[in-house]
């Protein structure tokens, strides 16, 4: 478990664990800062130098949000599901406004499924992009089968019989000759758009909260 930290200035901190947090308190090094979350506040200011990544995954059920470090370390994770009414940014903005004031994160990856589509760099937000424009969001030396998740390699299509793939919005879909035969297009390739246009929605709304411009 890990506890959220500010320095002095209330600038946030890298998360620690629960050990070294009631430790801090122990010695008097820090105080409660809040409950829940819970929060604590140290006595002094340390400069961050991890690298903090903030991960929005948009997958059929709803919202999933992950603060990870690079070495792998997740700080926080929470599921946020689907409102009724359809309002995602309403289902954002408490996570996130949380997020923004405890976590100094410097990266933000929006993906599809766990697939990276759009990436922020927060110190220099002219650099944010798609990372995938045609969305064909898979390792470039293969792609994967985007229903059973078969890697479909391009030496091996004899093997797989068929690579099929189907255009829309200007983007293809990788099918592997079974899946092909087997589901159903329209209801996959609707469910696909859909979670592209949120996660497009939810690029939109972080970029321009951390004070983006797409005019500049």
């Amino acid at each position: 478990m890990y506890v959220f930290v500010l320095n002095k200035n209330k600038t946030a901190s890298v998360p620690i664990n629960s050990v070294e947090a009631r430790l801090l308190l122990k010695n008097d090094k820090a105080k409660i800062y809040l409950k829940s979350p819970f929060v604590i506040q140290l006595y002094y200011n340390i400069l961050n130098t991890n690298r903090i990544i903030f991960n929005v995954n948009v997958f059929n059920g709803g919202i999933e949000f992950i603060i990870i470090s690079s070495d792998g370390n997740i700080y926080y994770i929470e599921k946020i599901p689907f409102l009724n009414d359809g309002n995602i940014i309403k289902a954002l903005e408490g996570t996130f406004s949380f997020i923004e004031r405890f976590v100094p994160f410097s990266e933000v990856y929006f993906m599809i499924n766990s697939d990276a589509l759009f990436h922020i760099d927060v110190k220099n937000l002219k650099s944010h992009k798609f990372i995938n424009n045609s969305y064909d969001i898979y390792n470039l030396r293969h792609k994967k089968c985007l229903q059973c998740s078969r890697p479909i390699y391009k030496e091996q299509t004899k093997f797989y019989k068929v690579i099929k793939e189907f255009n829309f919005s200007g983007n293809s879909i990788p099918l592997c000759g079974g899946c092909y035969r087997n589901i159903k297009l329209e209801k996959y390739i609707n469910e696909i758009n859909i979670l592209y246009n949120i996660c497009n929605d939810l690029f939109n709304y972080i970029f321009l909260k951390l004070g983006g411009n797409y005019e500049k």
